[in-house]
């Protein structure tokens, strides 16, 4: 059981408990201020909606923004989460294992397939800042390699590295190989002319960039429509300086 308030989302189990005085009780404790900013601008609006939806591991929190509706999203194993725009939902819900929206004059299935009513798909994904065991020593990045996996296809991917909690514009577009990806599709393609496809294809492509600080976060700009994306790690080169 969980209680939408004001200072976030709470399990009841914890409601005794003094949200306030320690916010880590809340499931919402990191993105606190953005799920207050929202219970301040749009507490009167209606709409406000928590839903779980058990197939995917995802708890929908709807926030009725002004002109429409946003949602933030946890993933249930990582506790992560992420926040969905232009799913303009007045409200949610599961029938059977798959999840619903209704919107003005107009109900659709969410998370059915990897594109957006047959458009694509854009996300900004950033990973949180690392000091790399090393706060107080500052680091020039050189290099950084996402490992990324996708079924059939070729996605936009722009990377890009920022330093000490500044986000930049990312300009590095990262290449897959067609000829690995260019797989058949069940139920689409023609058999023995189309190329067999197993899993997922990992690519892992050093990338070069510019970056000088403490701290380092690498962030990506990712543009596709029925493909399968997945992020998965990055592996760093940097060197080491002195404190100053």
């Amino acid at each position: 059981m969980l209680l939408l308030t004001e200072d976030g989302l709470v399990p009841l189990s914890a409601g005794l408990q003094s949200t306030r005085l320690d916010p880590r009780v809340n499931i919402t404790d990191k993105i606190f201020f953005a799920i207050s900013q929202a219970a301040d601008l749009y507490a009167n609006n209606f709409g406000w909606q928590i839903n779980y939806f058990a197939k995917v591991n995802m708890l929908i929190v709807n926030i009725p923004v002004t002109g429409g509706s946003e949602q933030y999203v946890m993933h249930n194993i990582t506790k992560s989460w992420a926040r969905f725009t232009n799913i303009n939902a007045n409200c949610w819900e599961l029938s059977g294992d798959d999840m619903y929206f209704g919107g003005t004059g107009f109900v659709a299935k969410f998370y059915d397939t990897f594109a957006d009513a047959g458009t694509n798909i854009t996300a900004f994904v950033q990973q949180a800042y690392s000091y790399f065991d090393s706060r107080g020593q500052q680091k020039r990045f050189t290099l950084v390699r996402p490992i990324l996996q996708t079924d059939n296809g070729l996605p936009t991917v722009l990377c890009g590295i920022s330093t000490d909690f500044d986000t930049v514009n990312l300009t590095n577009q990262i290449s897959f190989n067609p000829s690995i990806l260019n797989t058949g599709e069940w139920d689409l393609d023609t058999w023995d002319n189309a190329n067999w496809g197993g899993g997922l294809v990992t690519t892992k492509v050093w990338q070069g960039v510019t970056g000088l600080g403490y701290a380092g976060s690498v962030s990506m700009n990712v543009v596709s429509q029925a493909i399968e994306f997945h992020w998965a790690s990055t592996d760093f080169v940097m060197e080491r300086g002195g404190i100053l």
